[in-house]
């Protein structure tokens, strides 16, 4: 009877880590579904767009412009030689609404510590929950005039 009692937290965490690999190959499987039924095209040759992104990531990244407008004027600030451009980033939406890892994706602007502030800007925005976990790629256009241009949210 001891013996049974010495390996049941084998076999329970056994049993476990299985539980969670089935869980995880499946959300991958689920996402991946997802991914493909919102690249086709409809049948007049348009990319069919998720509205989830198109509505309230899209309405949350524009309430964000005034937020990033800061971090753009401290750029100003530090006389960089180029004071225009476009800075692409992504991150994820996790099913809580909290973003998950921004990162650039491209920039013209090559300003670490610009970058550095959008991202943390970015990495603070809370979105409503989504179905299932998110990603979203989105050119954010400055100008020397101090006013951030809107720009068309990417689903991927």
């Amino acid at each position: 009877m001891q013996k049974i009692y010495k390996f049941l937290p084998y076999a329970i965490s056994g049993v476990t880590l299985i539980a969670a690999v089935t869980l995880y190959v499946e959300n991958r499987r689920q996402n991946a579904q997802l991914v493909e039924l919102l690249s086709r095209q409809n049948s007049d040759g348009k990319k069919q767009v998720d509205p989830y992104i198109a509505g309230p990531v899209k309405n949350r990244i524009l309430k964000g412009y005034p937020e990033l407008h800061a971090c753009y004027k401290a750029f100003l600030e530090s006389k960089p030689a180029q004071k225009s451009g476009k800075l692409r980033i992504d991150w994820q939406i996790a099913t809580s609404g909290r973003v998950i890892s921004p990162e650039v994706v491209t920039t013209e602007l090559g300003n670490k510590p610009f970058e550095t502030c959008i991202m943390r800007k970015i990495a603070e925005w809370r979105f409503p929950e989504p179905p299932v976990q998110k990603y979203v790629e989105h050119t954010f256009r400055f100008d020397e005039k101090g006013e951030a241009e809107k720009a068309t949210v990417k689903p991927r």
